[in-house]
């Protein structure tokens, strides 16, 4: 069959994710999610079937929905046609453990500080990270979000802890957290696809703002975040960006 990106799959459902939120704080109480469509259906004979369009993209992204089979066969057609390969750990720490055996063969991570603690088996988060990029040299940028706190990253083994750009007195306008790591993430790469690894500071700002537009936004993802442009990214790596280098 031809390749293409939409695949109607009979007597499947369509992955869906149900948020319980606080009505009070609008944190996370729990999430239900049912993504067994793509466990089940996208198989390394699928991604075979669909190959010329990864060979033919910049980047690969895939999350943790996928089985280890399917990541493994994206990290390899990775590798093999000299593509950067970007896993963002959606779905939770028990899902994030699936990257674990591919940490060596990737290029970035992306995840929560829950996520990043049971890939790492650790809670000291810095020191994860060091060892991490010290270990497994093809990772240049991991970055672990950490709610209200901001960001923490690794770029080519540099560590830097970025602020949110939620302030004080945005804490009321907060109206749903789901949806903010996804964000951030998008984003981070949204920058990355443009410049590369040259201008970490562009894409981690562009990130913090795409997250804190679905952070004021009651969807799980802001429509806002089509109108950021690079003025409006500009002006926050002038006025608003705030970040600290942690020694490695």
């Amino acid at each position: 069959s031809t390749p293409t990106l939409i695949h109607e799959i009979e007597d499947e459902s369509t992955a869906s994710y149900i948020s319980l939120l606080d009505s009070k704080t609008n944190e996370l109480i729990c999430g239900f999610g049912d993504m067994e469509i793509y466990e089940r259906q996208i198989t390394p004979s699928f991604l075979d079937r669909n190959l010329s369009i990864l060979i033919n993209s910049q980047w690969i992204m895939f999350d943790a929905n996928l089985s280890q089979i399917a990541m493994k066969y994206l990290i390899d057609t990775a590798t093999k046609y000299k593509k950067n390969s970007v896993f963002i750990s959606a779905g939770g720490p028990n899902k994030a453990r699936r990257i674990k055996p591919h940490l060596k063969d990737i290029n970035v991570l992306f995840c929560n500080r829950l996520e990043f603690e049971a890939i790492t088996e650790s809670s000291s988060i810095e020191a994860s990270l060091k060892k991490l990029v010290r270990i497994n040299s093809n990772l240049k940028l991991i970055c672990v979000t950490i709610g209200s706190q901001g960001v923490l990253i690794s770029i080519n083994g540099q560590l830097k802890k970025y602020k949110a750009l939620i302030t004080e007195k945005d804490q009321h306008d907060i109206q749903n957290v789901t949806g903010a790591g996804d964000s951030f993430a998008a984003g981070v790469m949204n920058q990355l696809l443009k410049t590369n690894f040259n201008n970490i500071d562009r894409a981690i700002a562009c990130g913090l703002l795409s997250a804190k537009f679905t952070l004021k936004s009651a969807n799980t993802i802001s429509e806002q975040l089509k109108t950021i442009d690079d003025t409006m990214i500009d002006e926050i790596c002038l006025k608003e960006l705030k970040y600290e280098n942690i020694d490695s």
